[in-house]
């Protein structure tokens, strides 16, 4: 007699049924506006089925906001000597607003310079480097601003000079030489939030920052790169948002969006912030210019 033995029944097991939006701000109403502020709108759902989570994949962000301009680091240089006071501007002949290195920045201050002062003797402002590493890092007091045959000047405050890393006090007293005191940071910002509250009212569990500025937030872009290899003549890192740059970041979790299979998805309008609250859109040499794509994974649980 032959032991009885019971059958296994396997359970077939599989992940929940998923399926992408894939959203363009290029897509939005009016292909003139901003793509930092804008709204997407179709005669239909935008999405149907039954969905109870939304995660973003990833991001490709084509950025095109010029880095110095005169509502975020400031444009403006303002040297006093010998009583006499000019201020230059930085950036480009039409709109005053350009992408710079911190190098390219130095440069075209000095050249300004000398261009408004005209100096006795024949004398120019110059930067002066004292053994910078070039290409391989720097050390803040490597970098200075200076004049010839050692004319006293003063560096008067500006967001830019601070941008720069130029020291405040400096201003009480005149000096021939003005180092670069601090690491110099020309970002626009040190990061962008992409919001649509058409996606995250349904959250129970929101966001939160350590910011007084808080949104629920779809991701944040922080501008830096995985790692800093580039750096201009003068020693200095080339952060992300000096130069016009297109990448593509993925996010493995991403952050799961609750929703309510009952609501609709419908319109859907987009807005890009800075790192202090404000809309990219305030920023805009030109509308229409940039823009980013999302791919979103809807999940049935």
């Amino acid at each position: 007699m032959s032991e009885f033995i019971p059958t296994e029944k396997g359970v077939p097991i599989r992940q929940p049924s998923t399926a992408n939006l894939m959203i363009s701000s290029s897509d939005r109403i009016n292909p003139n506006t901003s793509p930092w502020n804008f709204t997407i709108q179709k005669n239909a759902s935008i999405l149907n089925g039954f969905f109870t989570r939304i995660g973003l994949t990833e991001v490709v962000l084509d950025w095109g906001i010029p880095n110095v301009q005169e509502n975020t680091t400031g444009n403006t240089f303002t040297v006093d000597l010998s009583g006499t006071t000019h201020t230059v501007t930085l950036g480009n002949s039409v709109d005053g607003t350009s992408f710079l290195t911190v190098e390219q920045c130095l440069d075209q201050i000095v050249a300004l310079l000398n261009t408004a002062f005209s100096l006795p003797n024949g004398q120019k402002f110059e930067v002066i480097l004292e053994n910078a590493e070039t290409g391989t890092g720097y050390s803040p007091q490597n970098v200075s601003i200076a004049t010839e045959n050692s004319a006293d000047f003063t560096i008067t405050t500006t967001a830019l000079s601070t941008s720069l890393g130029f020291l405040p006090s400096i201003n009480s007293t005149a000096l021939p030489q003005h180092p670069i005191w601090y690491p110099p940071n020309l970002q626009i910002t040190k990061y962008v939030d992409f919001i649509c509250n058409d996606l995250t009212y349904n959250q129970a569990l929101k966001d939160g920052s350590t910011s007084t500025y808080e949104k629920n937030v779809i991701c944040r872009w922080y501008m830096a790169y995985d790692s800093i290899n580039t750096f201009d003549a003068y020693g200095f890192p080339i952060l992300m948002g000096y130069t016009p740059f297109y990448l593509r970041r993925s996010f493995n979790p991403p952050k799961q969006i609750r929703w309510d299979p009952t609501s609709p998805l419908g319109n859907l309008t987009f807005q890009v912030y800075n790192d202090d609250g404000t809309l990219l859109s305030n920023y805009e040499v030109e509308t229409s210019v940039g823009g980013f794509f999302l791919t979103l994974q809807a999940s049935e649980v």
